[in-house]
């Protein structure tokens, strides 16, 4: 399970469309698609009921929101927290990067969440 994924899921399922969740997230429909997909097929379940007027919530997709939102809440108090121990860039030695670092992808910790509200998963890096 990807951040990627995680970020696909509270877009959709905010927006009811996979064309807005696409505009917000600046991507096309088709990663969202693929990105869905993929969980899905992952996790054994279907997070929407899709149809012509967009994309709704099953209650498999009910039930994971509020997992996706503290895994994503934890991710963000993990980067305020190095955010706050680290010096500033220009006290750094030559070459040391942190997760402070501008160059560093936002959305691509690698490591486990775990026991995130009795939900385990691993992230890795997104294939796209």
């Amino acid at each position: 399970m990807s951040l990627e994924q995680i970020h696909t899921v509270l877009a959709v399922a905010e927006t009811g469309s996979l064309r807005r969740a696409a505009e917000r997230l600046h991507t096309t429909q088709p990663p969202l698609t693929r990105r869905l997909a993929s969980l899905e097929d992952e996790l054994g379940i279907l997070l929407f009921h899709r149809n012509a007027k967009g994309m709704l919530l099953s209650d498999a997709g009910v039930r994971f929101m509020p997992h996706a939102r503290r895994i994503l809440s934890a991710i963000e108090d993990a980067r305020e927290a190095c955010l706050s121990q680290h010096p500033a860039p220009s006290d750094r030695q030559a070459g040391q990067r942190s997760c402070a670092d501008p160059a560093l992808p936002a959305q691509q910790p690698r490591g486990t969440v775990s026991e995130a509200g009795g939900l385990s998963m691993g992230l890795t890096p997104s294939a796209e």
